[in-house]
């Protein structure tokens, strides 16, 4: 399958890709361009069998002609920070609604399918846990505007599938994805980081992040589903991918640290990533979904380990 992945120089992006490669696909990797040779996360990647281009999503004229000849596009490319959306709203509007707008187009102009890579901070915190996983009828709420942009660009899609006359879009709502090669500044490395090169030093995270209660999945894990999605050409309803298990932020960091070999308390710290008011407290997901995808999921702790064992590989 000829597929094209928006978004490919980044942290699930690099996964997907090689993942694609691995089951045979004939991939085009679009990187965000940076005015070098930059490819991201792929420079992790053997990429000898694919074709990498350079550009924005926010380009629509040079994304469907990026999207000739491939029969699905995977829109991976956003900006990905809640914290950075506070401060910086246009652009992730820009880059999250249009570059999510600019590849709907070319999927209906090239006739390819689109999976459009949602994100559960669109729900922002549910206002009663009347359930204790939250499904995909669960009401948007975000709180960042991240999360409007994430759930703006979901309704975008689902809108084209009863629009056009085009290969219906895929949603996926992904609850938090961790793994190796994602960014220092995401929690889970940036405490092995610490945990590594300052092992007897407490770890501190945000007050306000806490005792936020997080839904963790391996990123391996997610871009099997990714493909599984594309193949079987599911209906645009959201479909979400979670491991179904919610821990405080708090123990998060504490098992990172233990998976990286350390033994450091975790604090809370007054600094803030992102205003209180902002910040989303409950996120638990209903794992049926992923788990009818790809069966068996990989458990915390094993995932734990292998991030821990390629931050351990980076710092050396």
């Amino acid at each position: 399958m000829k597929v094209l992945v928006t978004g490919a120089g980044g942290f699930v992006g690099s996964h997907l890709i090689e993942h694609l490669i691995a089951s045979g696909d004939d991939v085009r990797a679009l990187v965000h361009f940076r005015g070098d040779d930059s490819i991201g996360r792929l420079r992790y990647v053997n990429t000898n069998s694919i074709e990498v281009v350079h550009g924005d999503v926010r380009d629509a004229e040079a994304l469907t002609r990026w999207a000739a000849g491939c029969e699905s596009i995977y829109n991976l490319a956003a900006m990905g920070n809640p914290a950075y959306s506070v401060e910086c709203p246009r652009h992730t509007v820009e880059v999250n609604i249009g570059g999510t707008l600019n590849a709907l187009e070319a999927g209906r102009a090239v006739g390819a399918r689109v999976l459009v890579m949602g994100s559960s901070e669109a729900y922002g915190t549910p206002p009663t846990r009347d359930e204790p996983m939250m499904p995909e009828r669960t009401p948007l709420r975000p709180t960042s505007p991240y999360g409007a942009s994430k759930g703006a660009a979901d309704l975008l899609a689902y809108a084209y599938a009863h629009s056009y006359d085009a290969p219906a879009a895929i949603i996926v709502r992904c609850f938090n994805i961790y793994g190796p090669r994602q960014s220092w500044r995401a929690l889970i490395p940036a405490v092995m980081r610490q945990a590594t090169e300052k092992p007897n030093e407490s770890i501190r995270i945000s007050a306000a992040a806490f005792h936020a209660l997080r839904d963790y999945t391996y990123v391996g894990d997610v871009v099997q589903a990714l493909r599984k999605l594309v193949l079987t050409g599911n209906a645009p309803d959201p479909v979400t991918l979670a491991s179904g298990d919610s821990l405080r932020l708090a123990e998060i960091a504490e098992l990172a640290a233990r998976a990286a070999g350390s033994m450091s308390s975790i604090e809370s710290d007054t600094e803030q990533d992102r205003p209180a008011q902002s910040e989303v407290y409950y996120l638990c997901g209903d794992p049926s979904p992923l788990r009818s995808l790809i069966g068996p999921t990989t458990p915390l702790h094993i995932g734990l380990q292998l991030t821990a064992a390629w931050v351990h590989e980076i710092l050396q």
